[in-house]
């Protein structure tokens, strides 16, 4: 990441784009979050400019853009802003409205505009029932299921087929534990969402995984070690995340294999996210895949050669991806809105008065700490994972009170 690098690569991207290699390479990233907010970091480190869209002026990543559209991600008028000023446009959430894909869509078949992962990807994926039965038309591991109208009269007809608990999951709109919830008796069929939406069984005792995988516009591939993830039990929203996983060799390779076969039939470019259940009985069942960078992938900003940023930004520019081998196990620690958040936040970034214990906190800027909102997080390298598991509740627990951050 020298001057020396940065021109390079400004270079190499030019070359590649054909484009003059004295103008920087336009990245259009739809959604302004700390996605987005990291996004734009790497860019500025790597020769880039960035045009970030988002409803809040006030989000993460408009103190890191280069430039700013301000408006709703459904809105055409302000996608077709984006797409007039950028090289190529990319997402940092699925939440985009239909009329903008569509434009997205046209305006990359006249040539204006390169999209990644691509508008078609991403519109199988963000919808949930879409995105299942994919799965079971390549062959790939997932739960049973079944697909649900917004008005389904009979639940208990659903109790009787999946058993008690099952889980409900809205088609499209849900994110960090949003969208989502677990049926644990009749009673709780009282409350079954009137939405469309798809039930699945329900698995006690399962860990859940991660595998990050990044694919290349030449087709090649490269993934993460895998990640174990622990979830917030009352928010349901990713409370913790280890690298590598505590699995056997023979797990991780097999999760790493079928998480590589579904990007490479997914065809899309970029980084994606393939989020897994793991059985008792080391059976793996795919949860969902995420076409973008992954709050899963926050640790490799410090504990892998190339982050999972930079490796999206180096696959949809058109550079060989970048080497992720981790040389120390690593742990993040998302820190989230209290029930009685009040506080405000430090200014976004990472606090490097922790670094010496190889603790890092980060910032996302986010002024309202709402119950179980993503306010920062925290990653702790260390040879033993126990250790790193340590200092980051030690830290957590130091922050909480002050800045009333759930610990």
């Amino acid at each position: 990441r020298s001057t020396i690098c940065s021109q390079a690569c400004c270079i190499c991207w030019a070359f590649l784009a054909g484009r003059k290699a004295d103008v920087p390479l336009s990245i259009g990233i739809l959604g302004g979050g700390q996605l987005g907010h990291y996004l734009c970091q790497e860019a500025s480190r790597l020769g880039m400019e960035t045009m970030v869209l988002t409803p809040d002026p006030d989000s993460p990543a408009t103190g890191s853009a280069d430039r700013l559209v301000i408006g709703e991600l459904d809105d055409v008028g302000a996608a077709a802003k984006l797409t007039a000023e950028s090289d190529i446009v990319t997402f940092e959430i699925e939440s985009i409205g239909a009329g903008v894909l569509s434009h997205l869509t046209d305006a990359e078949a006249k040539g204006d505009v390169r999209v990644a992962p691509g508008p078609g990807v991403l519109q199988l994926l963000q919808n949930k029932a879409q995105q299942k039965a994919w799965l079971v038309h390549k062959g790939l591991p997932t739960l049973p299921f079944r697909v649900l109208p917004a008005s389904y009269p009979r639940p208990e007809r659903l109790a009787r087929k999946f058993g008690l608990p099952l889980v409900q999951k809205a088609q499209q709109g849900g994110y960090d534990g949003r969208g989502v919830q677990i049926i644990r008796s009749e009673k709780d069929l009282l409350n079954f969402w009137p939405v469309p939406s798809i039930v699945e069984t329900y698995l006690p005792d399962t860990r859940e995984l991660a595998v990050l995988v990044a694919r290349g516009q030449d087709g090649s591939l490269l993934t993460y070690p895998a990640v174990s993830m622990v979830f917030d039990a009352v928010q349901n929203v990713l409370l913790e995340v280890t690298s590598p996983a505590d699995i056997s060799a023979g797990t991780a390779q097999r999760a790493e294999a079928i998480a590589t076969y579904a990007v490479e039939r997914l065809g899309g470019v970029g980084l994606f996210a393939v989020e897994f259940f793991l059985t008792r009985e080391q059976t793996l069942y795919i949860n969902e895949i995420s076409p973008r960078v992954h709050n899963a992938g926050h640790h490799t900003l410090e504990a892998c050669p190339t982050s999972q940023f930079e490796q999206h930004l180096r696959a949809i520019a058109g550079l060989p991806l970048g080497p992720v081998t981790q040389t120390m196990p690593a742990v993040m620690r998302n820190l989230l809105g209290a029930p009685t958040a009040t506080g405000t936040e430090p200014e976004p970034g990472a606090d490097p008065a922790s670094s010496a214990e190889n603790v890092f906190v980060h910032w996302y800027g986010k002024r309202e700490p709402r119950p179980g909102r993503k306010m920062g997080h925290i990653t702790c390298v260390q040879n033993e994972p126990a250790k790193a598991r340590t200092l980051l509740q030690k830290t957590a627990a130091s922050l909480a009170p002050k800045l009333a951050i759930a610990s």
